[in-house]
């Protein structure tokens, strides 16, 4: 098996010769040509510089004194300007003036003329391996800049006399230390407030790091600088002759966690002293935090409540309670409930919990609870609820009463003023048709009792309307849906608007209070329709749905505003609800402007279809 070997061509080193003698430039080009590199001669600055562009040689042989625009300083200073490329003089003139002249450019060397071919091939070999190790260099010293540069940390380096000779971008910006262009400063000048034996103390440590090789760090040091008070840390050890410095600024952590301290006692303090109880219960349900506040004000004390179960506390019927909802608790979620909490004297408070689980890493760790008393105010809404039942109550009986006596007076005006009226129909007609024929008024007397008559009969009218708004003898005798239907035709004929009935049930055997409290509601219905919608029709509709009866009553006026519907002053709908309110019933009002109004009843239905 034949083995292929791959010939690797080195790259040739070029050089360029910028040499306006032509014969001293192809002599130096010839002897480099001999040595195993690639001259090329350009006569002037100009060119130089476009041949570089072009060529990118790895170095240049200038001529200090050149014809044309650029002599050789000059164009050395713009090739260094723009390329990393080494230069080295060649002159005839070895003055002062002209080395001092050429000296601002850096030049690596100069090699004087008559030029001897040994002296060149040194020169241009010690220029290449100096340059190459000087890019080698700051290649490092970069990489570890861009490394250190950013940090958040200072790293210093110091001599043996605790002089700074390096440190890093951000050690720059906190101390104020520039890195080049100035006279290396002590530590100690960058860092201010030394009093003499602390400033001792550190020489001596600094002493021992060198002499010794020991390490050495401490921590939270104040300190000043130009740029400001800052706490450190510091971190020391020997690197050659000299000493590494880490010195890292802690000063924000430092007054964070002091924030945070001096929050942790405003938050303590806040806590402590709230009414509310704190409670930290463990996954257990036992108790490992409560306030002084709660407990002073339960007469316990912390010994007593501390490690306990939650369960020792609450009474029997709060008990269910709290386990059920410590047993529905989930990350995120707040549960709100209400416990009765035992006092140390016997005695009970109602609280309102808040209670939110405490979860790590997805396990459940306990709870936090916010018990809040509301004893007070539970017997205040007690007292209120009962105050409330008791005026319901009342309502409900005077409404009763007033039913009561608006069918006794109804049944008296119609049955004892309708009888009596009645007779003195009869007798009245008794009377004309026993007028004498020859009594010379009787013509007079005949058409007066026609129009006694007449009056009577309007007045007998009058009489059945009377009884009939006080009572309607239909809701008695026949039930709800004749009631509604009298009721509709009625407002109907008195209010020209037309009445649209939908009754989908013809008879409903119903409570009498029932029956008494909706058709009460619908004729206060037809009469807020009739003072205020300026409708032109209404549609009723009366349905019976499972365990349920809806009566709806719409129209097409100018629709109820919205806060007209529960206003203090809107007394007939206040009154309507307080009806339906003993039966469960429920009052629902919805209007568009110029689109009507919509009433609805709804209530469970307690008759017999």
């Amino acid at each position: 098996m034949k083995m292929k070997t791959k010939i690797v061509e080195m790259r040739k080193i070029k050089i360029l010769i910028v040499e306006n003698e032509s014969l001293v430039a192809k002599d130096i080009q010839k002897s480099l040509d001999s040595l195993g590199y690639s001259a090329t001669v350009v006569p002037e600055g100009k060119k130089a510089l476009q041949k570089i562009e072009q060529d990118q040689p790895d170095l240049v042989l200038m001529d200090i004194v050149l014809r044309g625009e650029m002599d050789g300083i000059e164009t050395s200073r713009r090739i260094r300007s723009r390329w990393d490329i080494p230069i080295v003089y060649i002159t005839a003139y070895s003055d002062e003036k002209t080395v001092q002249a050429a000296k601002i450019t850096e030049p690596y060397g100069y090699i004087l003329k008559p030029i001897d071919e040994k002296e060149l091939q040194v020169i241009v070999e010690l220029t290449l391996y100096k340059h190459a190790t000087e890019r080698k260099f700051r290649e490092r010293h970069d990489k570890l800049s861009r490394f250190l540069g950013p940090a958040s940390d200072t790293f210093c380096l110091l001599d043996s006399s605790f002089r700074v000779i390096e440190i890093n971008g951000t050690g720059q910006k906190n101390w104020a230390a520039k890195k080049k262009g100035v006279k290396p400063k002590s530590i100690f000048d960058l860092i201010l407030n030394f009093s003499p034996s602390d400033r001792k103390r550190w020489r001596d440590k600094l002493s021992e790091t060198v002499n010794s090789g020991e390490h050495f760090f401490e921590h939270a040091v104040p300190v000043s600088s130009k740029v400001g008070d800052k706490i450190i840390d510091v971190n020391a050890f020997k690197a050659g002759d000299g000493i590494g410095l880490i010195i890292t600024d802690i000063t924000a952590q430092v007054q964070a966690e002091q924030a945070l301290r001096q929050s942790e006692d405003r938050y303590r303090m806040l806590v402590e002293n709230m009414n509310e109880g704190i409670l930290v219960i463990s996954d257990s349900g036992c108790i490992t935090y409560i306030n002084d506040k709660f407990l002073k004000a339960h007469g316990y004390g912390s010994e007593e409540v501390i490690g306990h179960a939650v369960s020792e506390f609450v009474d029997e019927g709060s008990l269910r309670t709290v386990q059920e909802q410590i047993s529905k608790q989930k990350p995120g979620r707040n549960e709100t409930y209400e416990l009765v909490w035992k006092k140390k004297d016997g005695g009970k408070t109602t609280a309102f919990v808040s209670q939110t689980p405490i979860y790590e890493k997805g396990k459940f760790k306990g709870s936090i609870a916010v018990l809040t008393d509301i004893t007070e105010r539970r017997l205040v809404e007690e007292e209120l609820s009962r105050s409330r039942e008791q005026l319901r109550n009342l309502s409900r009986h005077l409404q009763s009463i007033r039913e009561d006596e608006s069918k006794r007076i109804a049944r008296e005006i119609h049955d004892e003023l309708g009888q009596a009226l009645t007779a003195l129909k009869m007798d009245l007609s008794w009377l004309s048709a026993r007028l004498p024929e020859n009594l010379p008024t009787r013509k007079i007397l005949i058409e007066k009792t026609k129009s006694m008559s007449s009056l009577i009969d309007k007045t007998i009218q009058t009489v059945q309307k009377i009884s009939a708004e006080l009572r309607p003898g239909l809701l008695d005798d026949l039930g709800l849906i004749p009631a509604i239907e009298w009721q509709a035709q009625e407002f109907q004929e008195r209010t020209g608007i037309e009445c649209g009935l939908e009754l989908e049930s013809e008879s409903l055997e119903l409570d009498a209070d029932l029956s008494t409290a909706l058709f009460r509601v619908f004729q206060e219905a037809l009469t807020n329709i009739g003072r205020h919608a300026r409708a032109r029709r209404i549609n009723v509709r009366l349905k019976q749905r499972s365990e349920k009866l809806e009566l709806q009553v719409s129209d097409d006026g100018i629709g109820i505003p919205e806060k007209a519907i529960y206003a203090a002053e809107s007394l007939g709908l206040m009154g309507m609800r307080e009806r339906l309110m003993p039966f469960g019933g429920e009052l629902n009002i919805s209007g568009d402007s110029n689109l009507g109004t919509t009433l609805t009843i709804s209530l469970p239905f307690r008759g017999r279809k």
